[in-house]
């Protein structure tokens, strides 16, 4: 993805939050990483049961657990860097990995670490290109296109309701 393709997609994936109503209160860091480690959790939960491979719940065909919770957290953290500003918008591009991540295939550990990241870095640049890149070696483990994932999650989140039927 080259970074007009990028700041584009981040741009509409900020607007579409907006129009959803995640933007009406003022955001917190403790409730940021809140819903980053719930997101990572969902992939741990589905890794448990075993499913994570499988088709995920929503209405979206060929399309997994495992495609659309790596995928949640992605879009959480770009709409959070596109309250910044197109600056921080460029500059996110610019600290992705250019070069192709090594895969890996240890779930429970990418999880894990995950989780620590958020504990340790809070909502920091550091802790954004540290989850991008598990979750790029990920994928690159697994076989599967990253960011057309993301861009399907954020497609079917255009036609959820309003904060996806849920309080924040």
């Amino acid at each position: 993805m080259n970074k007009k393709e990028f700041v584009e997609l981040v741009r509409s994936i900020y607007d579409n939050a907006e129009k959803k109503g995640f933007h009406k209160e003022e955001r917190s860091e403790e409730r940021e990483i809140l819903l980053l480690t719930e997101e990572i959790m969902e992939i741990y939960k589905a890794f448990r049961k075993g499913n994570l491979f499988e088709q995920c719940d929503k209405d979206i065909p060929n399309y997994t657990y495992f495609q659309e919770e790596p995928s949640d957290i992605i879009i959480r953290w770009l709409d959070f860097i596109a309250e910044y500003g197109e600056r921080s918008i460029e500059m996110a591009y610019d600290l992705l990995p250019k070069k192709p991540i090594k895969p890996i295939r240890d779930i429970e550990d990418a999880c894990y670490r995950m989780t620590q990241y958020n504990l340790i870095f809070g909502i920091r640049e550091k802790n954004f290109v540290k989850q991008f890149e598990i979750i790029s070696a990920l994928f690159n483990g697994y076989d599967y296109d990253l960011w057309e994932s993301i861009k399907t999650k954020h497609e079917f989140n255009k036609t959820r309701p309003y904060l996806h039927g849920k309080k924040f």
